[in-house]
């Protein structure tokens, strides 16, 4: 995964904050997919992962003035993202109950070949397991586990979104992938 360069991104930071509103235009163009995906994984909707990316945008525009130059963008963007996750989901109380979602099957289908119905069937019994183990996760583990696994990002990259060490998000995909281990039983 491509993510853009951080200097462009303060670059356009700096002109939202100076009242050149189309620079909204264009960090919105650059982050709306990566940052979709992101947060339709954790509130495994669609439509309450768009309106929560339009709220991301929303509060980036009037909280524009908070951003501070020495913090990377996409942190701050994506901090705003979770914090709008985490309500969302203390909203619903649905947190324990809910599925990692149809993410996890897609991403077995597309690595499965062709299958057997019994074959088939137990590939969606093992995927339903494991989007129900990592929806068990601490949070701080299943942001890892989904920036990683699922967005592709580096370590570094992780740790700049989250506000941690690269050291930490090893430590946090280490300990969920134990913690996974526990809960799937295959």
């Amino acid at each position: 995964m491509v993510l853009p360069d951080d200097s462009e991104d303060l670059a356009l930071i700096l002109d939202l904050q100076n009242g050149n509103d189309g620079a909204l235009n264009v960090l919105m163009e650059r982050y709306r997919e990566p940052l979709f995906r992101y947060i339709y994984r954790f509130v495994h909707n669609s439509s309450d992962a768009a309106e929560i990316l339009e709220e991301s945008f929303v509060k980036l525009y009037f909280n524009r003035d908070k951003f501070s130059p020495t913090n990377p963008f996409r942190s701050w963007l994506y901090t705003i993202a979770a914090n709008l996750c985490r309500d969302q989901i203390r909203k619903q109380k649905r947190r324990s109950a809910t599925s990692v979602g149809e993410f996890f099957d897609s991403t077995m289908v597309e690595a499965q070949a062709v299958l057997t119905p019994s074959e088939e069937a137990s590939a969606n019994d093992d995927a339903r397991q494991l989007r129900d183990a990592v929806d068990r996760l601490p949070e701080k583990l299943k942001h890892c586990v989904i920036l990683f696994h699922l967005e592709e990002m580096s370590h570094d990259a992780i740790a700049s979104l989250l506000g941690c060490t690269a050291k930490a998000v090893e430590t946090r995909l280490y300990q969920a992938r134990k913690r996974l281990q526990k809960m799937v039983s295959w």
